[in-house]
């Protein structure tokens, strides 16, 4: 099979006795296809240890939506990083999506007004969000690359978000709710969702697989399990993509329960009436 392999690469002229001979092409044929055996081969190893994005606590955070009488939500506009906007939209998304959401409008100000649209508040959202490495990368790497844990088990992360909720009062809400004889108040709230992270990109399966056949019998992953032990800015995307609708809907029934502490749902039923 080897020998059918490279036999576009030697010369016909080849003799065990007299030598080995090439010409030009017939050389830069074969290390062509050397290089495309070995890259092969290293793309397949590498790949074996690779590990999908798995969320061990997920449903930790999973929640039934909260029942009552659906109201409007006014989220204020989102002025933090690119980061800090991609929570914002999975947030926004579920509150469109909650059964006890009539309509929800953003970058909202509170002298602003729209026909059919009645918020009691204006809900302003701050979102920190902390993303941690494990000193078990450290092991997972040297001697775990013996047994490709970083395959079956992940490297380890940790993500913490902390959600931080507002809800102040629009005045014209605030004084029409005031002519029932009632109160709108404004309150506060912060949510924390800690997420534990398993996940394993080609880029680390690689260089922990390197264990292998690197000289030194694998030493050298003593370095590179110190290095693994930080966070890898890689894991960020598929987190969000496995995340983000249950962390959305988490934090829309947590803005949910706030505007109900806050008389929101009692300015609901008077609005509609009017």
């Amino acid at each position: 099979m080897l020998r059918n392999f490279f036999s576009d690469g030697i010369s016909e002229d080849y003799s065990p006795v007299e030598g080995v001979h090439f010409n030009q092409k017939n050389l830069s044929c074969l290390l062509i296809k050397v290089a495309h055996f070995f890259l092969g081969l290293i793309l397949v190893i590498g790949s074996g240890c690779a590990h999908k994005m798995d969320v061990k606590n997920l449903q930790e955070f999973s929640v039934v939506p909260t029942s009552g009488k659906r109201m409007d939500v006014a989220l204020a506009a989102c002025r933090g990083s690119d980061e800090e906007r991609i929570y914002f939209r999975a947030i926004e998304a579920a509150l469109r999506a909650h059964p006890h959401v009539a309509s929800v409008r953003t970058n909202w100000m509170s002298d602003k007004t729209e026909m059919g649209f009645a918020p009691s508040h204006i809900i302003s959202l701050d979102v920190n969000a902390k993303y941690d490495g494990s000193g078990w990368n450290f092991p997972i790497t040297f001697p775990g690359f013996l047994i490709f844990t970083c395959a079956w088990n992940g490297y380890v992360y940790h993500a913490d978000v902390t959600t931080d909720i507002i809800a102040s009062p629009l005045p014209n809400a605030k004084k029409a709710l005031a002519g029932q004889g009632r109160e709108l108040s404004s309150n506060s709230e912060s949510l924390h969702t800690c997420f534990n992270l398993r996940h394993c990109d080609f880029g680390r399966g690689f260089w922990s697989g390197t264990g292998w056949w690197f000289p030194g019998w694998g030493l050298h992953n003593i370095i590179t399990g110190l290095i693994f032990v930080n966070y890898d800015e890689d894991v960020t995307k598929p987190f969000h993509n496995e995340v983000d609708k249950t962390y959305g809907d988490y934090v829309a029934d947590g803005i949910i329960r706030l505007l109900k502490k806050c008389g929101a749902e009692e300015y609901a039923l008077i609005s509609k009436e009017n």
